[in-house]
């Protein structure tokens, strides 16, 4: 398993990790200009439907090379299988609890209004003198939701989404044109591609990229995932054809991430950027009767963090990680002034730092699941074992991942103390994020416009959260 690394902090971190092992080393310090950073958001992405997460088909070619000069994290876990909550929480470093918005739209149809004492990363580097810019592709992170905080430049589209080119082409103008005026600015850009969420329309050169074959009946199989299930508008769904559309849209959404690494390349910024490569949360293409996502099972909140920075040798850190500590560890790859309020009121980690330890990974389901009748659930892993607190029913399931590792039985009755144990946890680690988030001001909400209610509506959220 590897380790962290002593904190050293220069303008870069030269770091000396080696797959699977932690070798000491000193390299000379040297002044290098500010890094700038790429943050790359992939939304609805499975983690285990990408070759470098293992996967049987070749769906992501770009990423798989970018993950050879990346420390890629085996085991990444989101807090919530939701956009707006997910993002914000990366943001932030907070749990959903903290930073107060548990879905994308409230219950009525109202919008959540995030804690307005938090500090988004985007203020942190803005503030410390980088060009700023986000280019996003769908509705549930428009400027509304207040997550354009520390964007100088904040694009997303007028309809309810946009195909990943569109967005990538305006992402490579703001470049372009940030090269040509200000090249010695550093930048922080971020950049949302949402095509692998619901429904798969991918374009039509993409459409039969992959068809039905013996590895995919033994995926299915492996994972008792049936050949029908319902989805959110009741309507039957075939498991077997949306994963291959669903693959599809992967392999393009990844020939568009390749445009992002080729103009890098070709731009001379290579060499100078830290590039973060994210998915918000997965989706269940029927594993666990869930056609979509919002719950806590693995297939939805497992999800995909590959960092590349300059003087960061290529690893795979297998140690349990989540969505909220990858800033605070790009943070202590780079000297950005300012970042001590940013660390202050972070609960996520510095992964390579000498005091990191791995702890238990925290996930919540979406608010929006009361609206279909179904309580709110929370689930807290430490080691093999994942346990899930059920709210409504004041009562929880245990799962030992190492046996079942797709989550099929409770193994509570054989296991009472481990099961206990991690419900005082769990309840204990609830009880702190609500006194934090009370401390930060969140819970807040606001009305929100019809069209774009609507426009959520359209994209599966019903208004109803």
């Amino acid at each position: 398993m590897i380790q962290h690394l002593p904190a050293r902090r220069s303008r870069l971190l030269p770091a000396c990790l080696l797959i699977g092992t932690l070798l000491g080393c000193s390299p000379k310090e040297t002044e290098a200009p500010p890094a700038n950073i790429l943050w790359i958001t992939l939304d609805t992405l499975r983690a285990d439907h990408l070759g470098c997460y293992g996967y049987f088909r070749n769906t992501t070619p770009r990423i798989d090379a970018f993950a050879k000069e990346s420390v890629l994290f085996e085991d990444c876990v989101v807090p919530m299988a939701t956009t707006l909550p997910s993002h914000l929480s990366m943001l932030t470093s907070t749990w959903p609890i903290e930073h107060g918005v548990l879905a994308n739209v409230t219950q009525g149809g109202k919008r959540f209004v995030r804690s307005t004492g938090l500090v988004s990363f985007a203020e942190v580097v803005s503030e410390a003198g980088y060009a700023t810019a986000g280019f996003i592709s769908a509705k549930p992170l428009q400027s509304w939701t207040g997550i354009d905080a520390g964007f100088q430049t904040y694009d997303g589209p007028e309809q309810k989404e946009r195909i990943a080119q569109e967005t990538v082409d305006k992402a490579l103008a703001w470049l372009d044109q940030h090269q040509g005026q200000s090249s010695d600015q550093p930048f922080f850009l971020w950049v949302h591609l949402f095509d692998p969420h619901a429904p798969f329309q991918p374009p039509a050169e993409f459409k039969n990229a992959f068809q039905p074959q013996p590895e995919l009946d033994t995926f299915l199989a492996d994972r008792g995932i049936p050949d029908l299930v319902q989805g959110p508008n009741g309507l039957d769904v075939e498991t077997r054809p949306s994963h291959d559309l669903y693959d599809a849209e992967i392999l393009y959404t990844d020939s568009q991430v390749g445009r992002l690494f080729d103009r890098l390349d070709q731009g001379g910024l290579k060499e100078h950027t830290a590039v973060l490569l994210m998915s918000d949360h997965g989706e269940g293409l029927g594993q666990h009767g869930v056609a979509r996502h919002g719950l806590i099972w693995n297939e939805l909140v497992n999800s995909v963090f590959i960092l590349r920075a300059p003087g960061l040798a290529p690893a795979r850190f297998q140690a349990p990680v989540s969505s909220i500590d990858a800033f605070p560890t790009l943070l202590g790859l780079l000297d950005i002034p300012g970042a001590r309020s940013f660390l202050a009121q972070s609960s996520g980690h510095d992964l390579f730092a000498p005091e990191f330890k791995e702890r238990p990974q925290w996930s919540q389901s979406s608010a929006r699941l009361i609206s279909y009748g179904l309580p709110v659930l929370y689930s807290l892993r430490r080691g093999p074992w994942k346990f899930v607190w059920n709210t409504e029913e004041s009562t929880g399931v245990l799962y030992n991942l190492t046996e079942d590792p797709f989550e099929s039985t409770d193994v509570s009755e054989q296991n009472l103390l481990m099961k206990v144990e991690l419900q005082a946890e769990l309840l204990a680690s609830k009880q702190i994020q609500e006194q934090r988030g009370q401390v930060f001001g969140s819970g807040g909400e606001d009305a929100m416009d019809p069209k774009t209610l609507q426009d959520l509506r359209d994209l599966g959220y019903t208004g109803n959260d």
